[in-house]
């Protein structure tokens, strides 16, 4: 298995990427209609959305907004058939990588009450006024 990350650069790449964080982060929780592919955050200049492709097939997402030496982890999802396989952790480290490697400092997210366990599995912390409020030093 092969893993990449990257910024959608293809239509279809940019298809997918939005594809899975409408399904995932809005549908699969019940919110339909709202999620907007061309929300200006998307083409900040400082503002990195990435692909995660295992043997070329797109399969999660993530944006990472790097602001004075800190990573924002942004909109992380996996499809659902590739949960619960390593994926999530598989991007979770390529990421704080891609971070690491323009000089961030720190990662901060706002995570779902659900992933909470996860990231804590991955050396994160949460804020003590607030459990989904989670930040890792690099």
């Amino acid at each position: 298995m092969a893993y990449e990350l990257k910024p959608p650069s293809t239509a279809d790449e940019w298809s997918a990427y939005h594809q899975i964080r409408g399904v995932v982060l809005w549908e699969e929780r019940g919110i339909f209609g709202e999620y907007d592919e061309h929300h200006p955050d998307e083409y900040k200049p400082n503002h990195f959305p990435q692909l995660l492709l295992l043997d070329g097939k797109p399969i999660g997402v993530i944006r990472i907004d790097l602001i004075e030496g800190v990573a924002w982890f942004r909109r992380v999802a996996i499809t659902a058939k590739q949960q619960r396989w390593g994926r999530g952790r598989e991007l979770l480290r390529r990421s704080e990588s891609f971070a690491r490697d323009r000089g961030a400092l720190r990662v901060e997210s706002s995570v779902d009450g659900d992933a909470i366990f996860f990231y804590r599995k991955m050396d994160y912390e949460s804020r003590p006024h607030d459990e989904k409020s989670m930040y890792k030093t690099l």
